[in-house]
């Protein structure tokens, strides 16, 4: 039987294509939005919240979670996009890239493979002689790969909260509060000492997925009178975010929190209707939504290796015309790739 397309939140698609949104404006234009880079935290609490919300579910249905069904699906969900958008770079960093760079970027593209690249960033961050390395075509792999290492525990917390009968959800809340408490006072602590390295560490960056999963668990949605105002603040502090902050801010550290506490207004409030609801519905709006994941993936590399091919510096129509680029290879390879994999496997 053919696995079924989920029923999408709109607010949540929109929250997605703005989040992407300040990624592709940051890294095309940095002097309009410099702290586009909030869009990864936004990111990052929406999927602590979807992932935990259906695994809640689950564990609510049949009182029990199946690990080897949560990861198969995931892998179902971010492996196709990933290897293919792999394969392109690797192949355009034969055909773009001068042979003195190969070594670093094949060597990043290997950790991206097995989800490790944040962790390669990190080390080369305070590497010396490692530290003024370009930025490679699978940099912005760090992320998918600080997801994927969330990914592995976080299940395992829940199996072992099941494992304390009716008062399950209490002790997983305990378990996720201990995990936001801990990786907050790091993610600054961290930070303040090693502000390169800590920008990619899971460690420093485990708190806002958790405050994701929190809020799932919570499963309350904001009352009528409060759900205007939380979604309009939560939209204006992504949007502070996206244009007080910049390359000289220290990051994460508590100053996530601006964008994080955005997100979480924003899924909280629930709130579809009046101007934000048209906002949402607008079809460019919930296309991004669509097309976010494969649009983060897709964007940078073809960045790397314009600029390889025009080291003077793109001209706007040249940036303008990446953008597209990015958003035409985005569409075709989720319409004509990545769904038929994921919708279309028998079961």
């Amino acid at each position: 039987m053919a696995k079924g397309r989920p029923v999408l939140r709109i607010d949540i698609q929109a929250l997605r294509a703005l989040a992407v949104s300040y990624v592709v404006v940051v890294h095309l234009w940095p002097g309009i939005l410099s702290g586009g880079y909030v869009g990864v935290d936004v990111f990052f609490v929406i999927s602590g919240f979807l992932i935990t919300s259906h695994l809640l579910t689950q564990a609510a249905d049949q009182g029990r979670v199946s690990l080897a069904q949560f990861w198969g699906n995931r892998a179902i969900r971010i492996l196709p996009a990933a290897l293919l958008v792999l394969a392109f770079t690797a192949l355009g960093t034969v055909i773009f890239v001068p042979q003195a760079f190969w070594q670093q970027f094949f060597r990043e593209i290997g950790a991206s493979t097995v989800y490790l690249e944040n962790w390669a960033l990190a080390a080369d961050a305070v590497d010396y002689w490692a530290s003024e390395n370009p930025p490679s075509p699978v940099q912005q792999y760090w992320s998918l790969s600080v997801e994927e290492q969330f990914y592995i525990f976080m299940p395992l917390i829940l199996v072992g909260a099941l494992k304390m009968g009716g008062r399950w959800r209490l002790w997983y809340g305990i378990g996720l509060s201990a995990i936001v408490a801990t990786s907050f006072v790091h993610s600054i602590a961290y930070t303040a000492a090693n502000p390169s390295g800590g920008y990619f560490v899971t460690t420093t960056r485990v708190w806002e997925f958790a405050l994701g999963s929190l809020l799932a668990l919570a499963a309350s949605s904001a009352p009528r009178p409060l759900a205007i105002p939380a979604a309009w603040v939560g939209m204006a502090m992504i949007v502070a975010g996206g244009v007080f902050y910049s390359e000289e801010t220290l990051f994460p550290s508590y100053r996530a929190a601006l964008p994080v506490g955005g997100a979480l207004l924003v899924i909280w409030a629930q709130y579809t209707r009046g101007v934000l609801g048209w906002i949402y519905r607008l079809r460019p709006v919930q296309l991004f939504g669509d097309l976010s994941y494969a649009l983060y993936l897709w964007h940078w590399p073809l960045i790397i290796f314009a600029e390889f091919t025009w080291p003077g510096g793109l001209p706007v129509g040249g940036r303008l015309a990446l953008a597209a680029l990015a958003v035409l290879f985005s569409w075709l390879s989720t319409r004509f790739f990545e769904e038929p994999i994921r919708y279309r496997i028998v079961a």
